[in-house]
């Protein structure tokens, strides 16, 4: 039974693809795949990811690990993340949503969980490291 849950599994609307590879995994742990476990959880990973644009550049490499596909989702998802925050995205810059956190932000609101960004160096305002928000450089607005 816990195969068959193995390889129905997708990644849910609105969940990061973290507690996807979690979930898999842990399932796949029930299953007695052996040595086969860490192909099918790559390949189930691959199959069940909701970002249909990142499927179709995984299904072309043929040398794919679990680990690289792993991280190729990881980066695929900050990289939407970054996106909509800047406003290019199909959503505004006013909703974010990474690591199954949801936040409104605006262009002068302070983002909750700055580990999720990216730290800007030699800010053009302040010269130093922050992220780039920004009510976060203490040079904005003086």
């Amino acid at each position: 039974m816990e195969r068959h849950f193995f390889f129905l599994r997708s990644q849910r609307h609105g969940k990061p693809v973290e507690t996807y590879v979690s979930a898999l995994k842990h399932i796949a742990s029930q299953c007695a795949f052996g040595d086969l476990c860490d192909g099918l959880v790559r390949d189930r990973l691959v199959y069940g990811v909701r970002n249909d644009k990142l499927r179709n550049e995984l299904l072309r490499d043929t040398e794919l690990t679990l680990e690289t596909v792993e991280n190729r989702c990881f980066v695929a998802e900050m990289a939407d993340a970054r996106t909509k925050v800047l406003g290019h995205g199909p959503h505004s810059a006013n909703d974010i949503n990474v690591a199954g956190r949801s936040y409104q932000t605006s262009l002068h609101s302070q983002v909750p969980d700055s580990s999720i960004f990216k730290f800007i160096d030699n800010c053009f305002n302040c010269g130093g490291s922050h992220v780039p928000v920004c009510d976060r450089c203490p040079a904005f607005g003086k």
